[in-house]
């Protein structure tokens, strides 16, 4: 099985392609780092862990070939790395001596971005092979229904569909249901574990469109609180709370505007995922954790702790203190061993004693120096101190280091970090403070009613938002301006009546109007100008076209376009000059 979050390094010269398999492969949940020449992808591959590296053949500096036979002689025919050759010229490259050698695969340009995929997300032995009874023009042949697994718990015989772990977690069943859930069609009700794992494992759910709306049923107890549901601690047979968390989370999710259902902004992800659940952003003590403290959720605590921050920042959070925690200075952990220590040497030797007062003769010292046997003699008057209270008292205690045998009464306090060792003074260590967050009614209203909330200076359009092939256009635009100042335009179009066209006519039906509204606005313009479908919103790329003449010229198109609509969409058209890409 595949595994999803691979890193890859693309060595490409031209800035179109970076951008174009950059976007789709980020999309798609991977790490991509891009290489301009040769040398640099040689530097980066011998430097860091990479899974598989995409080398154009005719690099500069260092071509595709050399790199790929220097990283074969340096990391031997052990190393994990696959390496894929991209070329214009794959008669020229196959006919190179060494080239089957060097690559795993070549591929022809122009590519198919699927086969790119196709690659990526497959691991060697599974390139030629497809599994046992799998269509592969069927990415979600893995999705198979309850009745026909076998179900293993009552909450498997229910009427649901389950996206489980470990089965159904591989490259494409995952991206097939983001992108079912980008066209309203998402099919699953909940993702099921059904072996025990970890929530880091999990949390590509976060890296995908919509899933991470999905509510996270535990049936092991291994990921516990950080699910919504622990099934291990109901009784056998009792799945009322099951139905009423599948239910809640479908209602909750109906509410959501679609610039945060499907965003990529992992803020807004987060303000989506608190809306669902209900429950907020709830910290909880976990040992298991460097920092001791967990989430009610799959993410991260390093991404919660930035986006939650920012999100105060913006008023669309509040945050309440959970806990205050001490914090290593070296490792950044907060698991420690406290002791009480001496102060000099820092030694945890140490030794409670007793001070004694003598009250015929007024002497005071500790308890060592009287002891004589059983006995205790004073040893300035030599008298016998028979009886507490009588002949002595013991005004107080103090603490006598085993190494170097200084005495105080003031132990010192230090700390020592189980996950690396160090050692710090309890006078000096650092502490944080961990809140839990909660969403404030400004960010429920963005849930709701979507970025339109945010008024214009804080809706500029989001590149990873594009559609693969207008990124494609638009860089062509963007190059024919930077060489020429040939000027374009590109119109972000926004459906202000969406939410309750979808809870009038439903969402198919609205579908089709908007389809219709974009045939008719291509309609109108250009042979050379684009227009493409996104996710929340749509995009038109025009031309020859500068931004002030776009957004006159648009405003006429918009209302032609709308004339044969049977239902008002409420369009809103923002729109976008060369400048606002530099």
């Amino acid at each position: 099985m595949a595994s999803l979050g691979k890193r890859v390094l693309v060595a490409e010269d031209s800035p179109v392609t970076q951008d174009l398999l950059e976007l789709v492969l980020t999309q798609r949940g991977h790490h991509v780092d891009i290489a301009k020449d040769g040398e640099a992808a040689f530097a980066a591959l011998s430097s860091q862990p990479y899974d598989i590296a995409l080398l154009d053949y005719r690099l500069p500096k260092l071509s595709g070939l050399e790199v790929a036979l220097k990283l074969r002689a340096t990391k031997g025919s052990k190393s994990d790395l696959r390496i894929i050759a991209i070329t214009a010229d794959s008669e020229s490259l196959q006919a190179q001596e060494n080239a089957s050698k060097a690559f795993e695969r070549i591929i022809s340009k122009p590519f198919d971005i699927n086969e790119i995929l196709s690659v990526v997300e497959s691991d060697p032995e599974e390139m030629d092979q497809p599994e046992a009874g799998a269509d592969a023009n069927r990415p979600d042949q893995r999705i198979v229904s309850p009745d026909l697994r076998g179900a293993k718990s009552p909450v498997e015989r229910l009427d649901y569909t389950f996206l489980r772990w470990p089965a159904d977690f591989n490259a494409r069943v995952i991206a097939d249901q983001a992108k079912r859930a980008a066209s309203g069609e998402l099919i699953i009700d909940a993702v099921l574990i059904e072996t025990q794992t970890s929530a880091e494992k999990l949390s590509s759910l976060w890296l995908h469109r919509a899933l991470h709306l999905l509510p996270v049923i535990d049936l092991t107890g291994s990921i516990a609180q950080r699910a919504d549901l622990d099934v291990s601690k109901l009784k056998f047979g009792e799945t009322a709370a099951v139905q009423q968390l599948i239910q809640s989370f479908h209602q909750r999710r109906d509410q959501i505007h679609r610039d945060i259902s499907f965003t990529r902004d992992m803020g807004e992800k987060l303000l989506g995922r608190m809306f669902v659940t209900e429950a907020g952003l709830q910290a909880f003590h976990d040992p298991n954790e460097k920092s001791l403290v967990s989430y009610n959720t799959l993410l991260g605590n390093k991404t919660i702790a930035g986006e939650a921050g920012s999100l105060c920042d913006r008023g669309l959070l509040e945050q309440d203190i959970f806990d205050r925690v001490h914090v290593c200075g070296h490792c950044g952990g907060s698991r420690f061993n406290v002791r009480e220590e001496c102060s000099k040497c820092r030694s945890p030797d140490l030794t409670e004693d007793s001070y004694l007062h003598h009250f015929k003769c007024a002497y005071q010292g500790p308890e060592s120096d009287f002891r004589e046997g059983d006995d205790l003699i004073c040893p300035k008057c030599r008298k016998e101190l028979a009886h507490f209270s009588v002949d002595y008292d013991k005004p107080g205690t103090f603490m006598v280091c085993g190494k170097c045998s200084s005495a105080t009464t003031d132990p010192a306090v230090g700390f020592v970090c189980l996950d690396c060792a160090t050692h710090s003074d309890g006078e000096s260590i650092s502490t944080s403070d961990i809140h839990s967050y909660f969403l404030t009614d400004q960010g429920r209203a963005l849930v709701e009613i979507g970025r339109g909330l945010l008024g214009p200076a804080q809706q500029s359009i989001r590149f990873s938002e594009l559609p693969l092939e207008f990124v494609v256009a638009l860089n062509r635009e963007a190059k024919r301006f930077n060489e020429h100042e040939i000027p374009f335009a590109v119109a972000e179009i926004i459906y202000r009546n969406e939410k309750d066209l979808v809870r009038e006519i439903g969402y198919r039906q609205f579908a089709l109007a908007r389809r219709l509204f974009l045939d008719n606005l291509r309609n109108q313009l250009g042979k050379e100008d684009v227009v493409k479908m996104g996710q929340a919103y749509d995009f038109a790329l025009l031309t020859q076209t500068g931004q002030n003449e776009a957004r006159t010229s648009l405003n006429d198109l918009q209302a032609s376009a709308a004339d044969t609509l049977q239902y008002d969409l409420g369009v809103s058209i923002n729109v976008f000059g060369p400048r606002d890409f530099a």
